[in-house]
């Protein structure tokens, strides 16, 4: 979820730029078979893993609107990344492992879990172009 405030500004009849903040709410919830990767006793082992994160970040983004005509804009905005880091739980019970082994008690762990998310800057340049009073052609490419 995004949620911004926004300046815009008109600098002349032709030109305008704009500016916004951006905070940016993100929930992480993962359940599924998970490996264990670095830890040296464990690594291998299957378990299954309820995560569940929250967290939050920021990002901006910056524009410009400029109409040469009164039947064309063109335009470009530019977003920052954004940057979340998420903190939680991790619950896991490796029960199935276990009982493969020949063991038949597993108890369930549970970790405080970070996530890091990444969110990558992009750009929007957009034309639009007004044929007619009733019909208009926009163009736009978004660069992720």
């Amino acid at each position: 979820m995004r949620t911004t405030a926004g300046l815009g500004y008109r600098i002349n009849s032709h030109l305008s730029a704009g500016y916004t903040l951006g905070w940016v709410y993100n929930k992480n919830v993962f359940q599924a078979p998970y490996i264990f990767q670095t830890n040296p006793i464990i690594a291998g082992l299957k378990t299954g893993l309820d995560l569940r994160t929250t967290g939050h970040g920021w990002n901006h983004s910056f524009g410009v609107l400029y109409s040469p005509t009164r039947r064309l804009v063109v335009g470009a905005a530019y977003q920052t990344a954004t940057v979340i880091q998420s903190r939680g739980r991790a619950i896991g019970n490796a029960a199935q492992q276990f009982v493969s082994l020949g063991l038949q008690f597993a108890p369930d762990f549970t970790y405080r879990a970070q996530v890091e998310t990444r969110l990558p800057r992009s750009l929007v340049v957009h034309a639009d172009w007004r044929y007619s009073r009733t019909l208009r052609l926009a163009l736009q490419v978004n660069r992720v």
